[in-house]
């Protein structure tokens, strides 16, 4: 989505839009299912654009453990300032502030808001997507969904990692290195 910067009055400017499905790129396993809804406010402040607005939509992506498809809905606010790349000055070496870190730069006179959407997006997702709590996932070996059945594969051999201190304390009294 693009804004022209010289399109914003003064007393700021609200915005209804509504992107597409294949209208932000998200990454590979995660995908906009259906629109995502904008709400938008933006309003020029002391030589600064600032966006303040809402996203919500829904979000497919996989499940960690067995790979099934999950769809999140995500409702989202963000606040964003976006100032002219001239308004820094390339010359000069300045120490940012910390309110200079929320700052965004933008060259010419129109903001791409993608990136800002798509950032936003993915900051609301959670770190870890399961399809349900209890997934069972995946046989290691077959790659049988265990939440839809069991699969007749024998169960992986599992050692104790203190096995090779037992098989020691068990060996206690014998001589070692000797064969008879």
């Amino acid at each position: 989505m693009l804004l022209k910067i010289q399109d914003i009055p003064p007393e700021g400017l609200d915005i209804d839009e509504r992107i597409p499905a294949g209208g932000l790129p998200l990454g590979s396993d995660v995908s906009l299912e259906g629109e995502l809804e904008v709400h938008l406010h933006a309003a020029p402040v002391k030589g600064l654009t600032l966006l303040s607005g809402t996203l919500k939509g829904t979000v497919r992506m996989q499940c960690r453990r067995c790979l099934q498809d999950v769809f999140q809905r995500i409702e989202t606010s963000f606040h964003a300032e976006y100032a002219p790349l001239a308004f820094m000055d390339k010359e000069e070496e300045v120490q940012l502030a910390l309110q200079d870190m929320d700052l965004d730069f933008y060259e010419g006179d129109t903001l791409d808001l993608d990136d800002l959407f798509r950032e936003q997006v993915l900051l609301a997702l959670p770190y870890t997507v399961l399809c349900r709590s209890d997934c069972r996932g995946l046989c290691p070996t077959c790659g049988q969904n265990l939440n839809a059945g069991s699969c007749r594969c024998a169960p992986p051999a599992w050692e104790s990692p203190w096995a090779k201190l037992a098989a020691l304390r068990n060996d206690k009294g014998k001589p070692h290195g000797l064969s008879h």
